[in-house]
C-alpha cells in the first residue's frame, strides 16, 4: 500500500494506492460523510487489482481546497484516472454519493471509465 496526497494543479486529495500499476484499475469512491477506509475490505480481496482509494474533497484526511461539488469532483477523479493509471481508464465503483460522482465523471468524462458499479445513489437534477 501506498499513502499519499494527489496533487495536479488546485486539486489537493488524500490517496490510498494498493497493488502494481500494471494490474487494471479500480477507482473507489465512497459515500458522503465516510473516506477510503469503507473500502477496505473489498480492496483486501482485489490483490489482483491496482486500487486507487481516494478521501473526497473536504472529506476523511482530504483537504478541500474549495467548496465541495459533484462535477468538481468528478473532474478530480478524472485527473486522478489520467495521471496515475496506465492507459487513462479504469473500473469505477461508486457508492451514495460516491454514487452521484460516478454518474456525473460519465456525463463529464467517459473517457476515463471502462466500466461502472454504484450502489445507494440518488439521481441527479438536470440543469
Amino acid at each position: 500500500m501506498t499513502i499519499g496526497i494527489f496533487n495536479k494543479g488546485n486539486i489537493e486529495m488524500y490517496i490510498e494506492e494498493f497493488g502494481t500499476k500494471e494490474s487494471k484499475c479500480i477507482v473507489f469512491i465512497h459515500g458522503g460523510g465516510l473516506s477510503g477506509w469503507m473500502w477496505d475490505r473489498q480492496v483486501e480481496d482485489l490483490k489482483d487489482f491496482y486500487c486507487l482509494v481516494p478521501d473526497l474533497p473536504g472529506q476523511g484526511k482530504s483537504k478541500g481546497l474549495k467548496p465541495f461539488s459533484i462535477k468538481d469532483s468528478a473532474h478530480q477523479i478524472s485527473e486522478l484516472i489520467k495521471n496515475k493509471v496506465d492507459g487513462g481508464r479504469a473500473h469505477v465503483v461508486g457508492h451514495s454519493l460516491g454514487a452521484q460522482i460516478v454518474v456525473q465523471l460519465l456525463a463529464s468524462s467517459p473517457e476515463v471509465v471502462d466500466r461502472v458499479r454504484k450502489t445507494s445513489g440518488q439521481g441527479l437534477k438536470r440543469t
